[in-house]
């Protein structure tokens, strides 16, 4: 029998304690601490569908990736949290002098999070994939993302797609960070 295939879809308020879990091992198996900021479930809760959304990758046990009503909640493997910061002082925008109308175009490919035992597979670049097939067409052209400049993983997934650094600041409490820019009006996504 084949393994189950994972499939890419955006969350759901039942998948919340999956994501929490996903968060709380990779916090716990961490290359280094700093590379990772985690989230609370409150912040999960609110980027489920009202201030961003987010995008999953999980064992199918369909054959297909195809949801069924009914079926019993999957394993997840990783995520991805996509936040709509508008105007607030946390837009990655005001970092870059952005002017107001350019900061309702932000969206943040903001935390990310994948099983040790899931990685290798590339489900980071395929869930930055994801989450930009879902703002195609929608308001928010320029996504932005920060990575520590020692996680090569995560900065070579955005890299790889595009996004451009921008600033190296300090965030989260002071620790080290690149700020990435892609612009989806320049280039397909």
């Amino acid at each position: 029998m084949s393994e189950a295939p994972i499939c890419i879809r955006r969350a759901l308020n039942t998948d919340v304690e999956g994501i929490v879990q996903v968060m709380e091992e990779a916090v716990r198996t961490m290359e280094r601490p700093e590379w990772f900021v985690s989230d609370d479930e409150a912040f999960i809760r609110e980027h489920i569908d009202s201030k961003g959304f987010t995008m999953i990758a999980e064992k199918s046990d369909l054959q297909g990736c195809e949801e069924e009503k009914g079926n019993p909640p999957h394993r997840i493997g990783g995520f991805l949290i996509v936040k709509f910061p508008g105007l607030s002082e946390k837009n990655l925008g005001h970092t870059l002098h952005m002017p107001k109308e350019n900061l309702l175009r932000v969206a943040h490919m903001d935390s990310a999070a994948v099983l040790p035992s899931w990685r290798g597979q590339g489900l980071q670049g395929k869930l930055i994939d994801a989450a930009e097939r879902e703002l195609i067409g929608g308001p928010y052209t320029l996504l932005m993302a920060t990575v520590h400049p020692e996680n090569r993983f995560s900065l070579n997934n955005f890299l790889r797609r595009g996004y451009t650094v921008k600033a190296t600041v300090r965030r989260y409490g002071g620790l080290l960070r690149y700020v990435l820019l892609k612009d989806t009006t320049k280039g397909s996504v």
